[in-house]
């Protein structure tokens, strides 16, 4: 979805002919493909929004609960409890995972502790904005140590 903005008000003059009121051209702007980025364009400068992002949830391994960070989160762990991270990325939950293990970009608690994605606790994988992402991943990881699951998210 591109919006052209001009600061008169006029659309913006398309990206093929030269724009006498402004000497620099147009940055260019890339599209992924319907819904994976949204760009806003002005005369002076493009500007990218996030991608849109899912909700994943990968389960670990019970040694995570000795990790000092994984115990803060979850004072009240009993052993044998299911130990979980929430997460949310622009990536589809499997690239996200393998990139967890590969250590690219990796949260500590699942480079160290991950096992596989958990996609019976995953919500619906309809990509949705990031500020949203991050309210929906809170509120997961929140809804699932109510039912007795001790979970990590960050």
């Amino acid at each position: 979805m591109i919006a052209r903005i001009n600061i008169t008000g006029k659309p913006a003059t398309p990206r093929h002919r030269e724009n006498p009121d402004n000497p620099k051209p147009a940055m260019p702007t890339y599209l992924l493909g319907p819904s994976t980025r949204h760009t806003i364009q002005t005369t002076s400068k493009v500007i990218h929004t996030s991608y849109p992002r899912i909700i994943y949830v990968v389960e670990l391994d019970s040694d995570a609960a000795d990790d000092p960070v994984f115990a803060k989160d979850n004072p009240h762990w009993v052993k044998g409890m299911i130990c979980l991270y929430v997460g949310s990325s622009s990536l589809t939950a499997e690239e996200r995972f393998r990139q967890h293990r590969m250590g690219v970009n990796a949260a500590a608690v699942v480079l160290g502790f991950g096992k596989k994605l958990r996609r019976d606790l995953m919500p619906d994988q309809k990509p949705v904005p990031r500020k949203l992402a991050l309210t929906l991943e809170r509120r997961l990881a929140r809804n699932l140590r109510r039912e007795g699951f001790a979970v990590s998210q960050h």
